[in-house]
C-alpha cells in the first residue's frame, strides 16, 4: 500500500506540498489501514470467498508474523498520528472518519482491531498437506 492514498485521488495530487494535504493524506492512510485489518483479513479469514477459500487461509497462515510486524509498526505511528478526517476523507469513509476524530480514537480503534486480529490469527490451525506439482509442458 502507498502512504500517498490521498494525494492519487484526482484532483489532490497538488495538496502534497501544503500541511493540510500532509494531515488529510494521514488521515486517509489511517482509515485504509484500519478498514484493511478489519476486512480485508479479518472478514476474509473469518468469510472466505468459497473458491479461494484454502489459498486465503494458506495466505494468512504463512504470513502471520510479517501482517503482525507490520501492523505493530501502524500502532506505534499511531501514538503521533495528526491526521484529519474532515472533506474528501470524511466523505469517501463518513463512518470511521467520525469515528476516529477525537484526540487518541485511531489509536485507540487500531489497537483493538490489532487485538481481534491476532485472536483470530491465533485460530488459524492448518495443517498444509498438499503440494503443488507441476505438470510437463509441452510445446
Amino acid at each position: 500500500m502507498t502512504e500517498d492514498v490521498y494525494y492519487n485521488e484526482p484532483g489532490y495530487e497538488n495538496s502534497k506540498k501544503t500541511d493540510d494535504g500532509k494531515k488529510l493524506n494521514e488521515g486517509y492512510s489511517n482509515i485504509v489501514k484500519y478498514a484493511n485489518i478489519r476486512h480485508a483479513m479479518i472478514d476474509q479469514i473469518n468469510s472466505p470467498s468459497r473458491c479461494f477459500k484454502e489459498p486465503i487461509l494458506i495466505h494468512f497462515y504463512l504470513k502471520k508474523d510479517m501482517i503482525l510486524k507490520e501492523c505493530q509498526q501502524w500502532l506505534e505511528l499511531s501514538k503521533t498520528t495528526t491526521g484529519k478526517y474532515t472533506g474528501l476523507v470524511s466523505s469517501h469513509n463518513h463512518s470511521l472518519a467520525g469515528k476516529f476524530t477525537q484526540s487518541g480514537a485511531y489509536n485507540t480503534n487500531l489497537k483493538k482491531a490489532i487485538d481481534d486480529l491476532k485472536q483470530t490469527l491465533g485460530g488459524l490451525n492448518l495443517t498444509i498437506e498438499k503440494t503443488f506439482k507441476i505438470k510437463k509442458v509441452s510445446y
